[in-house]
């Protein structure tokens, strides 16, 4: 898990909009280090950094816990 902490801020008594969620998730592609070791391309590591940070905030919003 990576905790990004300027996005953390942006979250804080904010209600779900797709352009917040897209902010987070370019922040976690930003601040994420994702392995190098993998077979898969630089963008495709990083276009799922995106896809994760994207599924995690609306999953966390679906649930009321952010």
């Amino acid at each position: 898990p990576l905790l990004v902490k300027e996005a953390s801020e942006w979250l804080v008594g904010q209600r779900y909009s797709a352009e917040l969620v897209d902010r987070v998730a370019h922040a976690a592609i930003r601040t994420g280090k994702p392995l190098t070791t993998s077979a898969s391309t630089p963008v495709y590591r990083r276009e799922m950094v995106r896809l994760f940070a994207r599924r995690a905030l609306e999953e966390a919003w679906k649930n009321g816990n952010a």
